[in-house]
């Protein structure tokens, strides 16, 4: 199959995204449609509260190919993806953030794809990549201690813009806590990843700090999901300074029998408390992220619901539709 017969969808969430919505579904339209002869978008819209549904619908009376889901509130950006990803039918699936990536991006992702057989393409923004400011420092170190840590290959400069392969893809969907480690999936099932650099273009200003924010909570996700030696270094460090307080305690007793004064202990026995504790703190918030992640694999409850959904008015893919998405999309009536 050629690219140009590809179906290939890109995935977005947007929320209260009203200011630039319309503009860029005109772009990835345009792009897709001079690209490929069959194609889609698929829209998630995160609990928007401004008018960015009415006008994602009042586009599908004019725009070809452009499916909405609306979720009833505000999630996780991963599972508002993930609910996209449920309903691509795509042969090959791109995920795109509307605030900062460009749509040229995407025959780009899909050309490395099929020429170099590649099942996972991350795009990495080159603002990251060689960024030298504390913020992306501290990224870059951060990913290779994951990667060290985990004993997997990871790229330096992670975003939200990648494309993966359906076959990949329908695997990845499978995994109860798909929205944690999806950004490692590649890492996690052995797949063939490659990587394009690109320049991030930031629809609105103001959001840029915002994703800067939401990146210290996708490090937590990304730590915490890929495997249990986090758990296990928690425990070696709270064994290592056990150790270290019993050594004091035997200092302590010596200094009491040796020294002929000895000062106060206030001071020493406040600083003793205030570190065990804030290991016992330290200990408990680890065990309740894995319980938090056990009870969500274990549990039967979807991990999002659909409120509302909508399609443009005509889908020039209908027929080619590879995937019945449809399967694992929770029922609407839950709602």
């Amino acid at each position: 199959m050629s690219a140009r017969d590809t179906l290939v969808s890109v995935v977005a969430v947007v929320c209260n995204a009203e200011e630039y919505i319309e503009r860029y579904i005109l772009d990835v339209a345009e792009t897709l449609a001079s690209e490929y002869r069959y194609y889609e978008i698929v829209l998630v819209d995160d609990g928007s509260t401004d008018r960015t549904v009415e006008q994602i619908e009042a586009l599908q009376q004019r725009v070809n190919n452009i499916q909405l889901y609306c979720l009833p509130r505000t999630l996780q950006e991963n599972v508002a993806l993930v609910a996209g990803l449920d309903g691509a039918i795509g042969d090959y699936v791109v995920v795109l953030d509307p605030r900062s990536d460009p749509t040229s991006v995407v025959p780009e992702l899909l050309e490395l794809a099929l020429k170099e057989e590649k099942d996972i393409v991350y795009a990495l923004a080159r603002d990251k990549l060689y960024g030298r400011g504390l913020y992306h420092t501290l990224s870059k170190l951060f990913l290779r201690f994951l990667s060290r840590m985990n004993e997997f290959d990871l790229p330096l400069a992670m975003s939200s813009c990648r494309l993966f392969s359906r076959s990949v893809l329908n695997h990845i969907l499978e995994a109860s806590n798909r929205h944690r480690t999806l950004p490692i999936a590649q890492a996690l099932g052995g797949y063939r990843w490659g990587t394009l650099e690109y320049d991030r273009v930031w629809r609105n200003i103001e959001v840029k700090s915002l994703v800067r924010t939401e990146a210290f909570a996708k490090a937590a996700d990304l730590l915490l999901s890929g495997s249990m030696r986090p758990l296990r270094l928690v425990t070696l460090v709270s064994l290592a300074f056990s150790g270290v307080s019993l050594l004091y305690a035997v200092y302590v007793i010596a200094a009491r029998l040796i020294m002929s004064w000895v000062a106060p202990g206030w001071a020493s026995l406040s600083l003793q408390l205030s570190l065990l504790f804030f290991l016992v703190f330290l200990i408990l918030a680890v065990m309740s992220e894995y319980l938090l992640r056990v009870m969500e694999a274990t549990s039967n409850r979807p991990l999002y619901f659909i409120s509302r959904e909508s399609r443009s008015a005509i889908m020039d893919h209908a027929d080619q539709a590879n995937v019945d998405a449809a399967e694992r999309r929770p029922d609407l009536d839950s709602f």
